[in-house]
Formats: structure tokens, sequence, C-alpha cells
């Protein structure tokens, strides 16, 4: 896969996600897509934001190494997924925009962390994994997503959360509810969940 049909199927893939996904969490207006970036990085993935709004959405380049196989190309589609469910986090509530990432001389980069921040951090990675594994149980099933991707499973805290439900509609609310808290890192997330 060149990268022209690379970036054409992420493409393809962030609207199926936006298109099934914002409706069934309620969500009433549309959400835009960011500006796809295909680049060689580290990491698989990251949103940016420019000028206070988000706006751009980075994935690791994997058209031109060893790493394009169709393993690696269902991680980069779960990964798709999980900065997804960052965007529309951060879309419906603001006030948990906490980006992690910054852009110097072309190099994504995390930022430096205080505990508020980290709580924060966990607490949208947490979001972020569970919409990705909840976009994939609505879009082909969970268990074909997992078996795509391999040995390389999802946050096994999250997935354990996420099984711990017992059908879609309660993985919906719970989400909803989540996306909808304002948490200010306060307080650890791990005693935060238990009253949710």
């Amino acid at each position: 896969m060149d990268r022209s049909a690379y970036k054409d199927h992420l493409e393809i893939t962030y609207d199926r996600i936006l298109d099934k996904m914002v409706p069934i969490l309620g969500i009433p207006y549309k959400i835009e897509k960011l500006e796809m970036i295909i680049r060689p990085m580290i990491i698989y993935g990251g949103v940016t934001q420019e000028n206070g709004k988000l706006r751009y959405l980075y994935l690791r380049d994997i058209t031109e190494s060893h790493f394009g196989t169709l393993e690696e190309l269902a991680k980069i589609e779960f990964t798709l997924a999980h900065e997804v469910g960052h965007q529309i986090h951060f879309e419906v509530n603001p006030q948990q925009r906490l980006i992690t990432f910054e852009e110097d001389d072309k190099v994504l980069k995390f930022k430096k962390r205080t505990t508020t921040n980290k709580r924060i951090y966990i607490f949208n990675e947490f979001i972020a994994e569970y919409f990705a594994l909840l976009s994939s149980d609505v879009i082909e099933g969970l268990n074909s997503t997992l078996n795509r991707i391999g040995n390389s499973e999802p946050k096994k805290e999250v997935l354990r959360e996420y099984n711990q439900l017992l059908n879609i509609e309660s993985r919906i609310n719970f989400l909803i509810r989540l996306m909808e808290i304002e948490y200010c890192g306060d307080i650890p997330f791990y005693i935060l969940k238990k009253n949710i």
C-alpha cells in the first residue's frame, strides 16, 4: 500500500467512525474532521491544536518500512479511533482539553506534566481508549478488532472495565457520563471512577 492509498483508507475509516459514533453518543451537531497528517513517528498517533482549536490528527506512516503489515494497519486503525475519541471528548467538553503534545521543529513531543495534569491525562486517555474499544465493537465487533491487532492489546485496565459492562447500551451510557464530567485532577481517577 503506497502512502496515497494508505491515507485514503484512513480517511474512509475516520468518516466511518464519526458517522457511526456521533449519533450513538447523542451529539446533536456535526463533528468536523481534523486535518490528518501522516508521517514517521515513534508513537502511533496524537492530536494537537492551533490557536486554541483542535486542528491536526497525526498518524504514524507505515508505508515505507517493514511495519507495513495488516497487523500494523489494524493497530493504526485502532489508534485512529483512539484519537477520534480524544477529538470528540474535547469537542463536547472543552474543559478537559489538555493537549499533551506540542510540535517543535516538526517533532511531536510530550509536554512537561504536573501532578494535576498527569491525572487529567490519565482520565483523558482512559476515555479515548474506551471510545476506541466501543467504536470497534459497534463497527466490526470487538473480537474481530482484537484478532486483527494481534499481540498488541489495548490498555488492559480499560479493556477490563469495558468487559465488566455486559451490553452495548450500558457501555455507551458509561462513555457518555465520562465525557460529561469536568474533571480537574483534584482526586485520583480511580477514586472518581468508583462513583460514576
